[in-house]
């Protein structure tokens, strides 16, 4: 879901990109200072893009340009539409120009070059739908990859500004990201629709094949035959819910899909495959405008809805459109605030004039931030802390950069409220916020940006409250997280450890964190350690991958991700542990918990409604599974201190147990099992099934002694027992055979052969005849 594109250029620095992040102010502000009596100049502005730019399918064509334009105009600033379409030169106050072409991929785009004709100051770009819509995936889904990435945008970006440098000219691109795309139920579908369905009915999946007699498809036979298509999708982190699109499409509700229902349900299904793709690529082009210092992200395209669609595509309503404009709107307007603040004293006031110029080391006097750009920089060695206090102008800051790339530290001390739409902290260098009072609201926060920074962010204090959309804790730097207190609610996203040199950390100790998604190391390193506190996952903001609500440890690979749970409360609607999770104490629920790393439970509460195990799972203690266990073939669970003096492992489960993969048990240190010692290892309220041979992995007693384990009245039990004849035909049975489950495996060596016969041989009671 996210893109490596920043990584793979050459990194920018943050610093260095100050400058740049000032020419649109200075293009829509200078003047008119200069001039106070004159009219402030006409910005021209290029809506560049395809349909959706134009307008398709409304007479007249608007989109959201006037919705904007006349928006912009209320807040004083005066724009000239500029285009090779709807260009009214007879009244252009009032033109709706624009560049938006019906049908245009980002490629015909790159080649119209019409900024060479027009020339503007600021360009709102919004590409990439007919990429998607023109993408054949009748042979695969590999194609997707390379719209998703954002390849074709970043060529056209430098294109645009290797142009603008040639020419001496300034220019800041808006890019924003593109709607989800949906089934057409009015003018037909696309290419990649088209193609899709395709896809999703190739190997036998189409009704024909699928159809009883009766013309139905019933779930259990669409599940079997979309098993290798699942898995496929699985390997691609996509993970449809298949079960809720058949009740969804059961529109009478008779446990059978009719051909038109079963029709509905592939649209369904190829809805969610593209619209997570384009999740994707919406979320390369944000990393990508992170990376280009003129270049601005903007979500427009999240404002729209499939509801909104009367193609599935284009909005079926001018109203449809217009929600584009709000989003376009406040990233234009936060780019024409107040001129930037850089701080040049030492310790002191926020509020104090003397400590703010307006260009990097000049004269103080300045007066404290009203708004727009505030940089908090030095690179000497002393250490500066900026306190901001009740006193301070409530003024929406732009973004808010904190970094000392010298020996010394800057630290903001925030005390009353703050708003900024991103918050970079750690830019190059190092650089903290310690907030203990007041509400924080930032868009995004970053900690720790570039290799080798360090931001770190401490949240303190019973009524201190900090919201955020999206929070990257170790962007390609390191970066750390500490809540004392108070309340942090992520509306969408947060990322420990972004990128592969990114290292994030995470500390609750007491308060309330609120996620819609959390990834603990993404494609970096993530660590989280809650100690107390409330942490819920909850599915608030949907996302077109439907991974709102979850919880990912180690998400891609390459990533390293470790959770320690040490007291407090901890829900998630679904946890995915790909690194590894310490559970010792607290409370962990979740509707689904799929393991496939490490899982030490040593204490604490454990409560999924379904834990699916394809990993290492440790239990240590007595201890509780609220919830059904579904033990897969490539998992482990080990259960360690069995006839010991102390307490010996034991998981008690409150549902039932499906188990398929190997158990493994060990002795306590100093343990002296006796014939007919036992120990029961795991019960399970609604049984356990099936208990095949080999299954547990058990120790080899000393002198004549075996274990055995057996399922005896729902619970798994380890009896010691004495070889006998029983156990020689056993390994007679398998003798040859190697695998990871065999019965006859007395030495746990992977191979049944002539050491286990041996062994078994050596401990029959003296006098035993049995045949060999």
């Amino acid at each position: 879901m996210h893109c490596n594109w920043q990584v793979k250029k050459t990194a920018r620095s943050w610093t260095r990109s100050v400058v740049h992040l000032c020419i649109l102010w200075c293009m829509l502000s200078v003047a008119s200072l200069a001039r106070a009596a004159d009219a402030p100049p006409r910005i021209k502005v290029m809506p560049l893009g395809d349909s959706l730019t134009q307008g398709y399918a409304l007479t007249p064509e608007l989109s959201y340009r006037k919705k904007l334009r006349d928006a912009l105009r209320q807040a004083g600033v005066d724009i000239d539409y500029v285009g090779g379409s709807k260009q009214d030169v007879a009244d252009p106050l009032n033109d709706l120009a624009h560049q938006g072409q019906q049908g245009a991929t980002v490629a015909q785009i790159d080649g119209d070059a019409a900024w060479q004709s027009y020339r503007p100051d600021v360009i709102l770009l919004m590409a990439g739908t007919n990429d998607f819509r023109m993408t054949d995936v009748s042979s695969g889904l590999g194609a997707f990859g390379m719209v998703s990435n954002a390849s074709a945008i970043a060529t056209l970006l430098e294109k645009i500004n290797a142009y603008y440098a040639v020419q001496g000219l300034k220019l800041n691109i808006f890019v924003s990201s593109i709607p989800p795309m949906g089934y057409a139920s009015v003018t037909g579908s696309s290419t990649v629709l088209d193609t899709l369905r395709t896809f999703l009915e190739s190997d036998g999946r189409d009704f024909g094949v699928l159809g009883a007699p009766a013309g139905a498809v019933a779930e259990a036979k669409l599940m079997a035959a979309f098993s290798p298509l699942s898995t496929l999708l699985a390997r691609r982190g996509l993970h449809p819910d298949l079960s809720g699109m058949f009740r969804a499409a059961d529109r009478d509700g008779d446990a059978v899909l009719s051909e038109a229902e079963y029709g509905d349900m592939l649209k369904s299904i190829g809805e969610f495959i593209l619209n997570k793709y384009i999740t994707d690529y919406n979320n390369n082009l944000r990393a990508l405008a992170s990376t280009v210092p003129n270049v601005h992200f903007v979500d427009a395209g999240s404002q729209l809805a499939l509801t909104d669609f009367s193609d599935g595509t284009h909005p079926a309503t001018q109203q449809g459109y217009d929600k584009l404009a709000p989003a376009w709107l406040t990233a234009i307007q936060a780019f024409l605030a107040d001129q930037p603040r850089y701080w040049v004293g030492a310790s002191g006031s926020w509020v104090d004039g003397s400590n703010w110029a307006i260009s990097p080391g000049g004269p103080g006097g300045a007066g404290q931030p009203a708004g727009g750009s505030v940089f908090l920089l030095q690179d000497d060695a002393i250490d500066r802390g900026v306190t901001r206090d009740q006193s301070a102008l409530p003024a929406p800051l732009l973004d808010l950069r904190i970094d000392a790339s010298g020996n010394g530290a800057m630290t903001l001390l925030s005390q009353a409220d703050l708003a900024a739409v991103l918050m970079g902290v750690g830019l190059a260098g190092k650089g903290q916020v310690v907030h203990s009072g007041g509400n924080t609201t930032v868009a995004t926060i970053v900690l720790g940006s570039e290799a080798g920074s360090n931001g770190s962010y401490r949240l303190d204090g019973a009524n201190t409250s900090l919201n955020t959309v999206l929070e990257e804790i170790g962007f390609a730097g390191s970066g750390s997280f500490t809540q004392h207190d108070g309340s942090n609610d992520v509306l969408r996203q947060l990322i420990l450890g972004f990128s592969a040199g990114g290292f994030g950390s995470y500390t609750l100790e007491h308060g309330m964190l609120s996620v819609n998604e959390e990834y603990v190391g993404l494609h970096g390193t993530g660590r989280f350690i809650q100690s107390g506190g409330i942490h819920r996952v909850l599915a608030r903001t949907s996302t077109a991958g439907g991974v709102e609500g979850t919880l990912a440890i180690a998400s891609e690979a390459g990533s390293q991700g470790s959770f320690l749970l040490q007291g407090g409360e901890l829900s998630a609607v679904r946890l995915l542990n790909g690194g590894s999770v310490e559970l010792s104490g607290g409370t962990l629920s979740a509707e689904f918990l799929s393991n496939s790393g490490n899982f030490d439970y040593s204490g604490g509460i454990l409560t999924a409604t379904q834990f699916l195990n394809n990993g290492v799972w440790r239990v240590h203690g007595i201890r509780e599974l609220n919830g059904d266990l579904f033990h897969f073939m490539n998992g482990q669970i080990h259960f360690a201190g069995l006839f010991g003096a102390g307490t010996p492992s034991r998981l008690d489960v409150a549902g039932a147990v499906e188990m398929e993969g190997p158990i493994y048990v060990t002795l306590a240190g100093g343990a002296a099992p006796r014939p007919g010692d036992s120990a029961e290892i795991m019960h399970a309220t609604h049984g356990i099934a099936p208990l095949l041979p080999g299954l547990v992995r058990l120790p080899l007693l000393p002198g004549k002694l075996i274990l055995r384990a057996a399922v005896v009245e729902r619970a798994l039990r380890i009896t010691v027992d004495q070889v006998n004849c029983d156990d020689v035909l056993v390994v007679r049975a398998t003798l040859g055979r190697q695998g990871p489950r065999l019965a006859g495996d007395v030495n746990n060596d992977g191979v049944v052969n002539v050491r286990d016969l041996a062994i078994i041989a050596q401990k029959l009671p003296a006098g035993a005849s049995c045949t060999f």
